[in-house]
């Protein structure tokens, strides 16, 4: 082996090495600190205390509303986006470059921006108040271009190709799109919405201007609540002593991302093996 081949080894040993040891690390250090304090009650009941007793039902609540209404706004939004940008990028040039620079400053804006818009916008001018309905909103404008460009991804495998044999077919472009191209690629949309979840899971900043961060029980999307991310920042910067209970919040909403993740890779093989 030449030395310029054998540098190239070592490099990509090292390039995979680090980011896998580091990411052992971090899970070695949450689950050893977290897992031991995981119970039955600490998942489905009420935080007491300031959250260093009790548990975390309500805010996993919040958490699921929060995240769930940001993903319905979200995929209908984001895949139209795609699709639009996918089949007029040549035909409307202008159009579609002003959504590509549009999206790119959505995604490169600090979250602390979002949250000042949306406690402007959501919160004061619409009247929705420190809500979880606010911070699904601020949510979903800042999930929106990390979706959009994956599934923008997706769709570009093999559009233009699969649009012609529909096309050949006698299938209308519209029809083509909804019986044969988003059917196909559903698997892929799907992979985009449960790496866009994750991405929503880890927001604080804008959350704690929109959502706020009491620990009671939202009754309705126009009550605050407290979201994971925001409930271990709280534990961990406000609340002394309460370094154990933040790592077993953040073990919680590790298992809950993983079991999101099972799910919908078992919804992606079956999708795929129906389609086939």
């Amino acid at each position: 082996m030449s030395p310029s081949l054998r540098l190239l080894s070592i490099l990509s040993w090292v390039a995979l090495l680090v980011p896998c040891s580091l990411a052992f690390l971090l899970l070695g250090h949450i689950l050893w600190g977290g897992l031991p304090r995981i119970s039955w009650e600490f998942i489905f009941s009420n935080p007491k205390q300031m959250g260093l007793s009790g548990g975390i039902f309500p805010i996993l609540v919040a958490t699921a509303l929060t995240s769930g209404l940001a993903l319905m706004v979200v995929v209908p939004l984001g895949t139209g986006a795609a699709l639009f940008h996918v089949l007029n990028e040549r035909r409307f040039p202008r159009s579609a470059a002003a959504l590509s620079v549009a999206l790119d400053v959505l995604g490169g804006a600090p979250s602390i921006v979002f949250g000042m818009f949306g406690l402007v916008v959501f919160c004061e001018a619409l009247g929705w108040g420190v809500s979880i309905a606010s911070g699904s909103a601020v949510l979903a404008m800042m999930c929106l271009p990390y979706y959009t460009r994956s599934a923008e991804a997706w769709l570009r495998l093999n559009f233009w190709q699969q649009m012609k044999v529909a096309q050949g077919a006698g299938l209308a472009p519209a029809k083509a799109i909804l019986a044969v191209i988003l059917p196909a690629w559903t698997p892929g949309l799907i992979q985009s919405a449960v790496l866009t979840l994750g991405r929503s899971l880890a927001e604080t900043a804008a959350l704690l201007f929109t959502a706020g961060y009491v620990m009671r029980m939202p009754q309705s999307i126009f009550d605050p609540g407290r979201t994971v991310s925001v409930h271990i920042f709280e534990l961990v910067m406000n609340t002394p002593g309460g370094n154990q209970r933040a790592l077993a919040a953040s073990a919680v909403m590790l298992g809950a991302l993983f079991a999101i993740h099972v799910m919908a890779a078992r919804m992606q093989e079956r999708l795929h093996r129906n389609h086939l």
